[in-house]
């Protein structure tokens, strides 16, 4: 058997006993798409820099990991805490501007707008301006949806929380972004 093939579980019980050829084989199966969870910080550079920060956390810390079966979630999950810490720094640092990647036709196509009679504007570029304005943790559950491709289920489970609060949360992003729209477009909307 090589050292790239087992499942998840057998890979970490044996990093979780030195085994760095296990551990690298777990960076290869998820490193993309643990960097492509990441490229919702900025850049494809960030999140390359992310990915690798998350790896080794991972590394150091995969002897805590008592589910050996719920690896891709608990790796999620250290992603996830290194992107917000990540973007906590860039906060104190006073750099705004960060990018999040959504795919803005499966956004749009989520949240209809027509626009207004005669406008030839782009509605996905409207549509990622408004995101880049939302909380924080209304954009890192857009960019799992919509740029992931994630279910709200998978999203829970790599994140760790309730099924209903990242429904809810999503339903919440998705009322702001109708109403910002909307209102760019001058259209009246609900509650206005």
């Amino acid at each position: 058997m090589g050292a790239g093939s087992g499942s998840d579980e057998d890979l970490v019980a044996r990093a979780r006993g030195g085994d760095r050829e296990a551990f690298g084989s777990l960076v290869e199966r998820y490193g993309a798409a643990v960097t492509r969870f990441l490229a919702i910080r900025g850049g494809r550079g960030a999140a390359e820099d992310l990915a690798q920060e998350a790896f080794v956390k991972a590394w150091t810390a995969i002897g805590t990991l008592r589910e050996t079966d719920r690896f891709a979630g608990w790796l999620f999950r250290i992603a996830s805490r290194v992107a917000l810490d990540a973007g906590r720094a860039a906060r104190r640092r006073q750099a705004r501007g960060a990018e999040v990647y959504v795919d803005a036709d499966a956004l749009v196509e989520r949240v209809p707008l027509a626009p207004a009679a005669g406008e030839t504007g782009d509605s996905g570029a409207a549509a990622l301006a408004e995101v880049a304005r939302l909380p924080e943790r209304e954009q890192h559950l857009l960019a799992l949806r919509h740029g992931e491709g994630r279910t709200c289920a998978e999203i829970a489970e790599a994140l760790g929380l309730p099924l209903g609060t990242v429904t809810k949360t999503l339903s919440r992003a998705y009322a702001r972004l109708r109403e910002r729209l909307a209102a760019r477009h001058g259209i009246e909307g609900p509650g206005r």
